[in-house]
């Protein structure tokens, strides 16, 4: 392979003096329809994934490239190139790359957009792109086309499928666990698949034929480079509450070694912390709130707020919603409201009193308030809920809190 195989745009990620630099190739795929509650959990368990990874990988090959190959579909997609963009400004990491792969030709792509919100983030995504691959239409959409006849969609993310899952070394996966028996088309589920399935004949689109312009980088991948590893996150849809799902924390991640076995391997490690997690308290637990105002101060953090939540507090104040949250929130990762803390008074939360030790807006306070210390966070084993009984005093005190209960609790928001 010739740095002349390449287009302009992407030549410079993969040679340089014309040699080729032999980056890490790391695809994205993931749900569009993320459980609102859980984007802030997956964005910090991805962070702080990365920031791992990208140490260790920069001990074994100090500043090999890593190219990210990026779908950029609302939800999981964005997310993560959010994400991926913010590490490499924070820590200065030039040999990061970020490639946006359409689907399609990015005129037919756009439609897919067309609510002016989530055309307004596709737009605000795509800026933080280094390049892009705009993947050709199939020989049987380009006939329908040629035709004037609609393309079959499915039939191109199929082939974006095909693309991710073979173009990398790793795959990250924003993934539920749901559907790999039987995955829809072109879905993530159909991603990871192919990913494990590499030699699958079923597929219906051939990869190598429908790819012309970028044969030779295709090639050159696999030619040049292992499977690696298939990282997945737990990541619940916005139906979660509706459907069966894997009953783990949003954001809990999932690092799976490519091998023939891989499929087993898997569900085997998914079933494991599945088991590991929400049974060791099947009996209940003990608790009763101290009072103690514990859970109101101490190392920063967040207290997330719905939009009704918003509402009846800003009632309860007697001030509108515009002053409640210029006022008394700030907004987190440009995407959902927090209560403000105030850092010189140890973190306390803006409502609660240093002097009562208590909450001025009890009656109203928001659910991860309510529902505390019956949190994920808190929850996914005993020695977790053990460290949280050193900070707090009403843990394993009181009447005995049923299994059920607990649930009921820990499903009303994710933290």
């Amino acid at each position: 392979m010739k740095p002349s195989d390449l287009t302009d745009d992407l030549r410079p990620f993969f040679f340089k003096d014309g040699k080729y630099l032999d980056p890490l190739i790391i695809s994205v795929t993931g749900h569009r329809d993320i459980w609102p509650d859980a984007e802030i959990l997956l964005m910090d368990s991805l962070s702080d994934f990365l920031t791992d990874f990208f140490k260790k990988e920069s001990k074994k090959r100090p500043q090999r490239p890593i190219v990210f190959l990026n779908g950029m579909a609302t939800g999981a997609d964005q997310l993560v190139a959010t994400v991926v963009n913010e590490l490499r400004e924070e820590y200065e990491q030039e040999f990061i790359t970020l490639i946006a792969v359409f689907p399609m030709p990015e005129e037919d792509y756009v439609q897919d957009f067309s609510v002016p919100e989530t055309q307004r983030e596709f737009e605000d995504a795509l800026d933080c792109m280094d390049a892009k691959i705009a993947l050709p239409l199939t020989k049987n959409n380009q006939e329908l086309r040629n035709r004037g006849e609609k393309i079959h969609r499915t039939e191109q993310y199929v082939l974006l499928a095909e693309f991710l899952a073979n173009s990398c070394n790793n795959l990250i996966a924003l993934w539920d666990g749901q559907n790999y028996d039987n995955p829809k088309p072109g879905s993530t589920a159909d991603v990871i698949v192919r990913y494990l399935n590499p030699s699958d004949d079923n597929s219906f689109v051939s990869l190598q034929e429908a790819i012309e312009p970028y044969s030779n980088l295709e090639r050159c991948i696999l030619s040049n480079h292992l499977k690696g590893s298939l990282i997945t996150l737990y990541t619940p849809r916005d139906s979660f509450l509706k459907q069966p799902v894997l009953l783990y924390p949003a954001g809990k991640t999932t690092c799976v070694t490519f091998s023939k076995s891989t499929q087993q391997t898997i569900f085997k490690k998914m079933d494991k912390i599945e088991n590991k997690m929400w049974n060791w308290y099947k009996e209940g637990l003990h608790f009763q709130c101290a009072g103690c105002g514990g859970c109101c101060t101490g190392a920063p953090g967040y207290v997330w707020l719905t939009d009704e939540e918003e509402k009846q507090i800003a009632d309860f104040l007697n001030i509108s919603l515009e002053e409640f949250e210029k006022t008394y929130t700030r907004m987190v990762y440009g995407l959902r409201r927090s209560l403000k803390e105030i850092p010189q008074s140890n973190y306390d939360c803006v409502f609660f009193n240093s002097e009562t030790r208590q909450c001025s807006i009890y009656d109203v306070r928001p659910a991860q308030c309510r529902t505390w210390p019956f949190w994920d966070s808190l929850l996914k084993s005993k020695k977790d809920w053990d460290e949280a009984c050193k900070s707090c005093p009403g843990c394993n005190q009181g009447p005995l809190i049923p299994f059920e209960e607990i649930e009921i609790r820990r499903k009303k928001i994710s933290v």
